[in-house]
């Protein structure tokens, strides 16, 4: 799944895309996944997979964003049913607590889970995905329209006069999505 798709960014852009574009519009979805993973230092569709992390000796242990904790080793024994994760009320969850402490030691914890911000996409993420190629379709288009060009990032993106009050809430939006590890 991806943050946006061909079919919102029509919509959004109001134009009707030829099928011979849609891997170049892929790239650039991929290319704003890419930038939003970057700019929040987050990850935003949830991944089941396997990390391994250093023991700290101590009861708490973050681990980076997940949404569903399925197992936790330490030195290959089995602890899951002991651990409990923080936020206790919210996702995404990224603090692993167990009582006993972490033994100290290199890549001694196995943990297993879905990885990532949330199950879905945000959407405020998928509103800055879509906002971002469609400025990158709008650069692309001879337009005689008024258009406006702007740097997001390492991108140069143009934006009709009416699209660029919501370039401008990129930005503001991602920084509600940052990560910002303890």
């Amino acid at each position: 799944m991806s943050y946006t798709t061909k079919e919102k960014i029509e919509y959004y852009t109001l134009l009707d895309i030829d099928a011979s574009f849609s891997p170049v519009i892929d790239n650039w979805i991929a290319i704003a996944e890419d930038y939003i993973n970057q700019a929040t230092n987050r990850k935003f569709e949830a991944e089941a997979g396997e990390y391994v992390f250093d023991g700290n000796n101590k009861t708490r242990l973050l681990v980076g964003d997940f949404t569903t904790l399925t197992s936790v080793e330490i030195n290959d024994t089995d602890v899951t049913s002991d651990i409990k994760t923080y936020p206790t009320n919210t996702t995404p969850k990224n603090v692993l607590y167990y009582e006993n402490g972490f033994d100290a030691g290199k890549q001694n914890i196995k943990v297993n889970a879905k990885w990532g911000y949330s199950d879905s996409v945000p959407n405020g993420i998928e509103f800055v995905a879509t906002v971002f190629v469609a400025g990158l379709i709008q650069k692309h288009l001879k337009v005689t329209s008024a258009i406006k060009s702007e740097k997001i990032g390492n991108y140069q993106v143009s934006y009709t006069e009416a699209q660029l009050e919501d370039v401008r809430m990129i930005d503001k939006i991602l920084s509600t999505y940052r990560y910002y590890p303890l």
